[in-house]
This record gives C-alpha cells, structure tokens and sequence, in this order.
C-alpha cells in the first residue's frame, strides 16, 4: 500500500514519472500558449506558460537549457504584454543566456556531419539507389508521434522569441537560424524549412529589407503547396497562411 500511495505521490508533482511523454506534452502546451494569445487572452495564456516552464525544469531528464530558456521568454513575453515587466525580467533571470555559439552548436554536429557526407557521396553518383522508400496511400494519417526534442525546432522556437518586439534579439535570432538550417538541409525538414522562412522574414522587415522579407514569407508559403510533408496539418495552417499574407 505505501508503495502505491509513493507511485501515486510521484505522479502527481512535476517529474518525468508525471509527463513519460514529455515531447508531446510541451508540443501541446507551446500550440494552447500561442493560441491564447494570438486571441488576445495573455492573461489565460500565463499558467499554461508557467507549466510548461516547470515540465521543462522538472520533467526533461537530462536538462535541456535551450528549452528552458524558450519557456523563459515565453512566460516573459506574455507578461511584457500584460505590462508586469519586473515578473518577465524575473522569467528571463531563470533562463539560460540566449545567443548559440558554435562551441555550443557543436554539440549536435556529429550525425549532421556524417549525413552531409552521405548525400555529398550519393550526389557524386549517377546510379539511383537500389532501396526505395514505398509511397504511403493516398489520405493515410500521419504519424504525429513526438518521442524527442529536436535541436532544429527548438533552435527556430527561439529565434521566432528572439524576434519578437519584446526582445528584438536580431542576432541571437540569427545565430539559431544559422545552426537549424544546417540540421533543416541534412534531415530534409521541410516543415522546419518553412517555419524557419516565417522567422527570417520577420528579421529582414526589423532590419527594413521589405523586399527580401517577402522573398522569404513566398518561400515558406511555396514549401507548404509543395511538400508533401506540409501538407498533413502540421504546418501551412490557416493562422499561419492569414499572419504569413
């Protein structure tokens, strides 16, 4: 009987025994924090940012610093806009400092290093590969599984909050946006691609280059036509398609 009442203890609090699928769980909670938001309700948006800071403290074994700090500037954001600017400065203090180096990105180069090696040998070739991928039927549901975080998207997640008004962090955003498209191009992540796009538009119009801006909105809007990837639901939504035109 203790031992149950000790595992039922454990669920109940933040920990990785309360969120086994942590990926997903803070998949969901990035998408609920930014719709409230995106329909004026910051207030509402506040404790779903509060949780998902503490599943990221508590939860994600081991810690992941890009992704505490993501949560950070999210809380911050959210209370920059409601006017508590000493409650968001507290929210950045937690974080970790924001900027990507390539002494830090160099941790996650290893398997892009040999995927870049693999495709440059494959393009040197002129035969095709004897092993083809089968085509999925036409309508079939997509796995939506999220069992990791993935460097790429929590690169370009941070570099959209280091874009934002509230932070106006052109080079850290830069510097995020870098390092993802490198992992975008060897993992072929078109999804990523297109969401990096939108990022980098918004930078071009802080840096008053319209022109190019628009470029880069008319490609993440052509990866969405195109990629079969994009076109699950995933990406392309149509908030995205109405804050994109």
């Amino acid at each position: 009987a203790t031992g149950e009442l000790v595992s039922i203890a454990e669920k109940s609090v933040a920990s990785a025994a309360a969120f086994p699928k942590a990926p997903c769980t803070m998949h969901h909670l990035a998408w609920l924090t930014k719709a409230l938001e995106s329909d004026g309700l910051q207030l509402q948006a506040l404790p779903v940012a509060a949780l998902a800071e503490l599943v990221a403290k508590t939860a994600v074994q081991p810690e992941l610093p890009p992704l505490s700090s993501l949560t950070a500037m999210r809380s911050a954001a959210l209370r920059f806009g409601l006017g508590d600017s000493v409650g968001a400065r507290e929210c950045l203090a937690r974080a970790a400092p924001i900027g990507l180096s390539m002494h830090e990105a160099q941790h996650y180069l290893n398997d892009v290093a040999v995927i870049e090696q693999q495709k440059a040998l494959l393009a040197g070739k002129s035969v095709s590969l004897a092993v083809e991928e089968e085509p999925e039927a036409e309508g079939a549901p997509k796995n939506w599984a999220l069992t990791h975080f993935e460097a790429r998207e929590i690169w370009m997640q941070l570099a959209a909050e280091c874009a934002r008004p509230h932070f106006l962090q052109a080079r850290a955003a830069l510097e995020y946006l870098h390092h993802a498209d490198r992992h975008n191009e060897a993992f072929d992540d078109e999804v990523n691609k297109a969401s990096c796009s939108l990022v980098r538009a918004r930078i071009l119009l802080m840096q008053g280059r319209p022109s190019q801006a628009v470029d880069a909105v008319l490609q993440a809007q052509y990866l969405w036509r195109t990629k079969s990837e994009c076109k699950n639901g995933s990406a392309g939504t149509g908030l995205e398609w109405a804050q994109s035109s």
